[in-house]
C-alpha cells in the first residue's frame, strides 16, 4: 500500500485547477468505491447480514466480500490532502504538515471514518514521493543490480520488523516500517523502469509485459473484484492436505482471478457502466 501513496506523490501536478482535480479524483476513486461497496452490501444483506455502517466506519475492517475497498477512500484523501497543501502552501510548511499528519496516523489514537487513519500515514508516503522527485531524483535512476540489492536488504528487514498492516494501523517498529516501505518502493520503481526500457525481450515476454501494462492501467477493477472472485472460488474448490498441492492451487487460483477480472473489465468498458470505473 505505501507504494501507491508514494507513486501519487511522484506524479503530483499542482498546476492543475483545484475543482477539476477534485472532480477527477471523485469520479475515478470515490464513485467506484461507492458503487462496489453498495453492491457488496446489497449482496450481504440478501444473504442475511446487516453491515451497512461498514461503508463509512470502520470501513477498513467492516466492508463485506471485498476488504480491499478500504484503500480507495484512503487514496482519495491522501491525493486530495497532498494536492491541496502543496498547491496552497510553500513546500517546507506543506511537508511539515504532512509529516505531522503521518505521525498522528502512526500512533493511531482513534479509528476514523473512510480509512482516514490509514490515509494520515499515507500522507507521509505521498510527501516522500514528492521530495524524492524534487530533490533526490537520482534515486529513481538506480541501476538494476543496486536496485535488486536494495530490494533484498529491505525484504529481509521486513521479516525482521514483524507483522505490519496499513489497513488496521499496525506498524511494528515504526522507523523500520518507513525505511522498508520507501526502500522497496524505490527498488521496485527502478526494476520496473529497467524492464520497461529493455527492448531486447523475446516476443512472448513482450506480450506478457503488455498484458501487465493493461492490468496496471485498469488496476481499479482488480482492487474492487479480486477478493469477491477469490471467495467464490474457495466455495467451489476446497483443498486440504498436501502443502505442495495447496501452493500449486494458489498459483492457479491467482491466474483465474486475474483472467476473470480481465474479462469483467473489458465487458464493463464496452458499456455505459464504465462510469463506475471512472471512465
Amino acid at each position: 500500500m505505501p507504494l501507491w501513496f508514494m507513486i501519487s506523490g511522484f506524479f503530483l501536478n499542482t498546476k492543475r485547477e483545484t475543482w477539476a482535480y477534485l472532480k477527477r479524483k471523485t469520479s475515478t476513486i470515490l464513485i467506484p468505491y461507492l458503487f462496489f461497496g453498495i453492491m457488496y452490501e446489497i449482496i450481504w444483506t440478501i444473504a442475511g447480514y446487516n453491515q451497512w455502517q461498514g461503508l463509512i466506519w470502520p470501513n477498513s475492517v467492516e466492508v463485506p466480500l471485498n476488504g480491499a475497498l478500504w484503500f480507495l477512500p484512503a487514496l482519495f484523501f491522501v491525493d486530495v490532502i497532498g494536492f491541496m497543501v502543496y498547491k496552497y502552501l510553500n513546500r517546507l510548511i506543506a511537508s511539515l504538515l504532512l509529516t505531522l499528519l503521518a505521525l498522528l496516523g502512526c500512533f493511531h489514537i482513534i479509528s476514523l471514518p473512510f480509512s482516514l487513519d490509514s490515509a494520515l500515514v499515507g500522507c507521509g508516503f505521498f510527501m516522500a514521493g514528492c521530495l524524492i522527485r524534487w530533490f533526490c531524483s537520482k534515486l529513481l535512476k538506480i541501476k538494476l543490480l543496486p536496485s535488486l540489492g536494495l530490494l533484498v536488504v529491505a525484504s529481509v528487514l521486513i521479516f525482521l520488523n514483524g507483522y505490519v498492516n496499513v489497513r488496521t494501523n499496525v506498524y511494528a517498529i515504526m522507523p523500520l516500517f518507513w525505511f522498508n516501505s520507501i526502500s522497496v518502493t524505490i527498488a521496485l520503481w527502478n526494476i520496473c523502469r529497467w524492464i520497461d526500457e529493455n527492448n531486447s525481450w523475446p516476443r512472448l515476454m513482450m506480450r506478457y509485459l503488455n498484458i501487465l501494462k493493461v492490468i496496471g492501467s485498469d488496476s481499479l477493477i482488480y482492487v474492487c473484484m479480486n477478493q469477491f472472485v477469490l471467495l467464490k472460488l474457495n466455495e467451489l474448490v476446497i483443498l486440504e492436505g498436501n502443502i505442495i498441492v495447496m501452493r500449486l492451487w494458489h498459483l492457479v487460483e491467482t491466474a483465474i482471478i486475474i483472467a476473470v477480472c480481465f474479462v469483467i473489465n473489458i465487458l464493463i468498458k464496452r458499456t455505459p457502466m464504465k462510469i463506475m470505473l471512472g471512465k
